[in-house]
């Protein structure tokens, strides 16, 4: 992973809205289609520049992340190898925004650079603006510190009940061809989930953390015994659940379930 001297030039007008608002659909005066700006910094963004370089990632590599969650007060993410956490201050009549100091795990990975370059920009932060469905932070001195794109909102976990397709499994397309396309269905009042993974029946506990809007866990996950002649979407689908962390809606509507590095293991589609 790494970063490149590009300036990230967003075509899109600046956006200033109250922290509490929502995600709003407006008209673009020069094709007349409706496109979703965002207005609200509560949830996760992917870090996709660095005081104006580029983030690129290799395969397999996943981009740092930050999530702003603005009722506990508290920011938290990944830098590209370790987790963060950190104190939050906003002021949204002032767009004014600032992290505490970034508390980190202590791993260590080949390049440390790209890590670096996040913590020190958060560090930095003291505004920020919304440019269409993303979000610019700056420095004191008005310098754009870091650009950030919507990753996911925050959903309470009763919206998770019913059932849900599952479209996605560890970045890869669900085959319309399988016999039986996997899905999970919830009932969050019961902490229980049900469903299929792709050849046989499963079921389990769903668990939350009531200090923690987002966090998930699946626990006793229990299974039939049949075999498929291909059984790699199962055997994904059951390495997602038992790796699975966080919750959280993605920008086209689906739900994204994820890991503790931000990486999407699942993505459901609710059905109707």
């Amino acid at each position: 992973m790494k970063i490149t001297n590009l300036i990230l030039a967003f075509s899109v007008a600046l956006t200033v809205a109250s922290c509490g608002s929502k995600q709003q659909v407006v008209e673009t005066p020069e094709a007349g289609e409706k496109k979703t700006v965002v207005t609200t910094l509560d949830g996760e963004w992917d870090v996709v520049a660095v005081r104006s370089r580029v983030v690129e990632t290799e395969a397999g590599e996943q981009l740092p992340y930050v999530g702003f969650d603005l009722r506990s007060k508290r920011a938290y993410g990944y830098g590209g190898c370790n987790r963060v956490q950190s104190t939050l201050e906003v002021n949204s009549a002032e767009h004014s925004l600032k992290l505490g100091y970034p508390t980190t795990t202590l791993m260590s990975c080949d390049n440390m650079d790209l890590e670096q370059s996040v913590l020190s920009a958060i560090c930095d932060v003291r505004s920020y603006k919304f440019i269409g469905d993303g979000v610019a932070l700056f420095s004191q001195d008005g310098k754009q510190v870091l650009t950030l794109r919507r990753k996911s909102t925050y959903v309470d976990r009763t919206a998770l009940d019913g059932t849900w397709n599952v479209v996605k499994v560890l970045g890869e397309m669900v085959s319309k061809k399988m016999q039986t396309r996997p899905e999970l269905t919830f009932a969050t009042g019961e902490g229980r989930f049900s469903g299929n993974a792709g050849c046989n029946r499963i079921n389990g506990e769903v668990k939350f953390n009531d200090e923690s809007r987002n966090v998930i866990r699946f626990d006793n996950v229990a299974s039939t015994r049949m075999m498929c002649p291909d059984m790699t979407t199962e055997q994904n689908v059951l390495a997602a659940l038992s790796s699975a962390r966080f919750f959280g809606e993605l920008p086209n509507g689906n739900l994204g379930i994820f890991g503790t590095d931000g990486r999407t293991l699942l993505e459901l589609s609710k059905v109707e």
